[in-house]
């Protein structure tokens, strides 16, 4: 997976610091029970702002995707990068890299599950999606 280095900053410390025990961060309305992204300031059904953390489930479904080719056209051993908007099985809409499947084979519906790799030394662990079936290790 080719990710830049991504820093935190003090809104998206609970964020990343979920990622690095392996969760997927989401927010949950105390009010009306529903999830909004992890960046929302208010729910996305009645508009409260009492929301707190809440880990996904990880399963979801790709809505939409682009495909980035590799920066170097001189390295066609390099994939090209998968970015999709995934909708989590809880509700929330997320964008992330998706690794590991072909991307003819992508589809609207394409099941999909999260994973977690911190891409340098540099960076805080990130998530990313997989096909719901893989069985994918880093690299």
């Amino acid at each position: 997976m080719t990710v830049t280095p991504v820093a935190r900053d003090d809104d998206s410390a609970r964020f990343f610091d979920a990622a690095a025990r392996g969760e997927l961060l989401v927010l949950r309305c105390a009010d009306c029970d529903s999830y909004s992204a992890p960046s929302a300031n208010t729910c996305v059904q009645c508009g409260s702002l009492d929301l707190a953390g809440a880990a996904a489930r990880g399963s979801g479904r790709l809505v939409s995707w682009t495909i980035v080719p590799p920066r170097s056209p001189d390295s066609p051993q390099v994939p090209p990068t998968v970015v999709g908007l995934i909708e989590l099985a809880e509700g929330p809409w997320l964008v992330g890299n998706v690794s590991g499947a072909d991307p003819t084979e992508l589809e609207v519906g394409f099941p999909v599950r999260v994973a977690f790799e911190r891409p340098s030394a540099e960076s805080e662990v990130v998530p990313y999606f997989l096909p719901q079936n893989a069985n994918h290790v880093p690299g």
